[in-house]
């Protein structure tokens, strides 16, 4: 393995590193370079909206017409609910002489059948009783 081909298989032209720089700087001068980088009006003012615009995008906003369509869902749900409230009957204030007749049928006229709690009331004072409770 130590018997490597010691000759060198590349050749170079005679001279070619002194006229190497010469011939470089000749072919730049008949070349054209042209400048097709540009930056377009305004970019750096705008850029870092564009970039902010990028990161955090805006949420979409809903359309005019499902918004008109939640409001009148929403309208319409709490009107339900507040029918369906009012439709239990609100319980009605008891007034003293029903609280004072309450307590005498519950204490003094347990016992007592429907005829005898008849002759205890005047007459002026049955006739309104049947009159309320056929209003009603």
């Amino acid at each position: 393995m130590t018997n490597f081909n010691k000759n060198n298989p590349f050749k170079i032209p005679e001279n070619y590193f002194q006229e190497l720089e010469y011939l470089l700087i000749e072919n730049t001068k008949n070349t054209s370079v042209k400048n097709n980088l540009s930056i377009p009006k305004d970019y750096f003012n705008t850029l870092e909206k564009e970039i902010l615009k990028e990161i955090y995008p805006e949420k979409k906003s809903l359309s005019n017409v499902r918004k008109i369509i939640i409001s009148f869902t929403s309208i319409a749900a709490s009107l339900s609910i507040l029918f369906i409230l009012n439709t239990f009957e609100v319980p009605k204030k008891i007034t003293e002489d029903q609280a004072f007749n309450d307590y005498l049928e519950s204490y003094y006229l347990e016992d007592l059948d429907s005829y005898e709690m008849l002759s205890m009331i005047e007459n002026s004072e049955i006739e309104k009783i049947i009159n309320s409770s056929l209003k009603r």
